[in-house]
Parts: structure tokens; sequence; C-alpha cells
């Protein structure tokens, strides 16, 4: 779409308010990607992840690496919207929320096309996994620790979240990566349909197979 209600311009991203039953224009011409694959939006613990290719209005540092990703971030707006009048304004009402772009940290982007954001869990809660071109990566906070001087000039040891991307490819995947996900595998049970399970155990073989073939 090109434009929302009242005419107003907006190209790509936008939310609807509940409180305000209206729409809020997201774009951002600082941090506007272009997609390069069908799963390159994400909502995750973090924000809104936007994967693709920087245009050239962005503040996007690194020509030599395009494809990155966006991150959006929203708080509650502290204008108080009135959910409960019935009449329409003639103007849109302020959003319910504030929302906040930024450059997903600790990931300096690819130099070909992304295609898949995925959430983890289990003991990947927390991580975010990537896949493009010749590319399967793995995004996470990990803990750093370091010592430092306090004001009295004693030494104190400091520990502190540090955003990391970790490739999990290792120049062993070649070709377009169009989906990603995390598998959890079913254990067989006897009340079980033999078939079901086999299918489930082959579907996590083949995937168990391309992780190895990648480390």
């Amino acid at each position: 779409f090109e434009r929302m209600g009242y005419g107003q311009p907006c190209f790509g991203l936008a939310a609807f308010e509940i409180g305000t039953k209206e729409w809020t224009c997201l774009a951002d011409a600082a941090h506007s990607v272009l997609p390069s694959g069908g799963g390159n939006m994400l909502l995750t613990p973090y924000g809104l992840m936007v994967a693709g290719r920087t245009t050239s209005s962005t503040t996007w540092p690194d020509n030599s690496r395009p494809y990155t990703i966006a991150l959006l971030n929203t708080t509650v707006s502290k204008k108080k919207v009135d959910s409960k009048s019935s009449a329409k304004p003639s103007f849109p009402s302020p959003p319910g929320h504030e929302y906040k772009w930024s450059w997903l940290p600790g990931f300096g982007g690819h130099d070909e096309p992304l295609h898949s954001l995925a959430n983890g869990f289990g003991d990947y809660e927390g991580t975010v996994f990537i896949a493009g071109d010749n590319l399967v990566a793995a995004w996470y906070y990990e803990e750093k620790t370091e010592v430092v001087k306090s004001p009295s000039g004693t030494s104190e040891t400091k520990t502190t979240l540090v955003p990391v991307t970790s490739s999990l490819s290792n120049d062993s995947v070649q070709g377009a990566v169009m989906a990603i996900a995390q598998l959890r595998p079913v254990e067989p049970s006897a009340a079980s349909d033999r078939k079901v399970v086999g299918y489930t155990i082959a579907v996590y073989f083949i995937a168990l197979g391309a992780l190895l073939g990648m480390l």
C-alpha cells in the first residue's frame, strides 16, 4: 500500500492501534529495507525484526554488506488516548504507542540476500536464527565478564550482555536457504501410530544431517 486513512502516505509497514482504532505508519526512510524473502519479518522478545536490502536513504554504514536487519521497539505512549470516545475525529488521533527503529546490534549485515528469520526455543530460547544465500547464523546475547576499576580505585568484576552473531554454516552451506526452523524430536510411545512416529523421526534426521553438514 502507499496510503492509509486521511490520505496519509505510507510505503511499507503499518500498525493498527486498538486504542484509537486507527492505523499508524511505521515506515522510516532511515531504516528502510526491501524484502528479499517471504519470512523476512519476525516478532521477537527484543522487538520486531525486518530483514532485507537497505535503500539509499538509510543510515546503514556498510555498503559492501547491504543486506541487514532493522529492529523496531515499541513503548506505550505517554499521551493519553480516549478509547471510549465514539466520535470519529476529522484527523488522526495520537498513537497509543511510540515506535523507534534501529539496526540490529551485533549483526554486521550480509553481502547476499536474507530470506528468513526464526525464534529459537528450549535451550535456544532468546536466540534468533537467520537464513539467507550461503548463510545460516544465530543471533543472541552472551555474557561478557570484564574487570573494571571503580571510582575508589579498586578492581571490580562486571558482567554485561553483549549481542553477537554466530555463523552456523562455516562455508558449508551453498545456495539460497529460504526457510529455517528449530525442530524438536518427538519421543515415541507405545500408543503412538508407527507411521506418524516414523515421519517425525525421518524429518528430524534430515534436519540433523543438514546441521551436521554445516558443522
